[in-house]
C-alpha cells in the first residue's frame, strides 16, 4: 500500500499591533503642510505676464516680467520660462508686493498679495509672451 501525505499550507503569521507609544521607525515620511498642496507645473508657476507701460519698455532691454505665483524662487522661474519658451535667461530678479488697501463705500479690505519677476534675456533673444 502507498502512503499518501498531505501537506498543509504553512499558517501566516497573526498581524501584531503596536503599542500606541512605540516610536516611529525612520523610514515613515511625515508630510508637511506645505506638500500637501497641488503639484506646481510650470504654467502654473508663470501665472501671467505683466503688460504696462513699463514693462513694455523693458522690452527693448530683453527683460520680460511676470506673475508668478507665491511659492515660486529664482531657480524655479528660470527653470518654467527656459520649459515654457525654449529659451534660458541670464537673469532673474523677484519681487514681492503687498495688497492695495481698498475701500468700497464703507466697507475696507485689501487686494491679495502677489509675486512678480523681472527675466533677463541674453542680447538678440526674445520671447513672445501671449498678450492676453
Amino acid at each position: 500500500m502507498e502512503e499518501t501525505t498531505t501537506t498543509q499550507p504553512a499558517a501566516a503569521p497573526k498581524a501584531t499591533r503596536k503599542p500606541k507609544n512605540a516610536p516611529v521607525e525612520k523610514s515613515t515620511v511625515v508630510l508637511r503642510r506645505a506638500d500637501k498642496r497641488h503639484a506646481v507645473t510650470d504654467s502654473t508657476l508663470l501665472v501671467r505676464p505683466v503688460f504696462t507701460e513699463k514693462t513694455l519698455l523693458g522690452g527693448a532691454k530683453n527683460q520680460y516680467v511676470f506673475e508668478v505665483s507665491l511659492d515660486a524662487n529664482k531657480v524655479s522661474v528660470k527653470k518654467a520660462v527656459y520649459n515654457l519658451y525654449g529659451q534660458m535667461p541670464t537673469a532673474v530678479n523677484i519681487l514681492r508686493q503687498k495688497g492695495k488697501d481698498v475701500r468700497y463705500g464703507r466697507m475696507s479690505g485689501t487686494r491679495k498679495d502677489w509675486k512678480k519677476a523681472i527675466v533677463s534675456m541674453a542680447k538678440g533673444v526674445s520671447i513672445a509672451p501671449d498678450l492676453t
